[in-house]
């Protein structure tokens, strides 16, 4: 679920851009407003239900992870949104959770 949500929101990711600009101004320039928003929304609503499935209540952690993002690239532009908030998320899903397997570990093995 994952993949595919990445993948379609990768390939929308000129769309996003757009859509970013406000209805009037995407309308404008091509993009019908309904057709993409609905889209977007399905595969935000899938995106938010496999990270809620995968990670459990830190609902959070996708608001912390694209600021993040947005703070490392230093641009709102999709083409590198998409990709550093990947790494972001996956760096601190991967790094968390090596950190507490290993720090617990190591402290339940020293303390008993």
């Amino acid at each position: 679920m994952t993949a595919i949500g990445s993948g379609l929101a990768w390939r929308a990711r000129h769309e996003l851009d757009v859509l970013a600009l406000g209805r009037d101004a995407a309308t404008g320039l091509g993009v019908d407003w309904r057709r993409a928003t609905a889209g977007l929304m399905a595969v935000t609503a899938g995106l938010v239900a496999a990270s809620t499935a995968l990670v459990g209540p830190v609902v959070f952690l996708g608001l912390v992870v694209v600021a993040l993002a947005e703070r490392a690239v230093g641009t709102r532009r999709h083409a590198a949104l998409l990709p550093a908030a990947a790494l972001v998320g996956t760096i601190a899903l991967v790094g968390g959770q090596a950190l507490l397997q290993h720090g617990l570990a190591a402290r339940r093995r020293s303390g008993s």
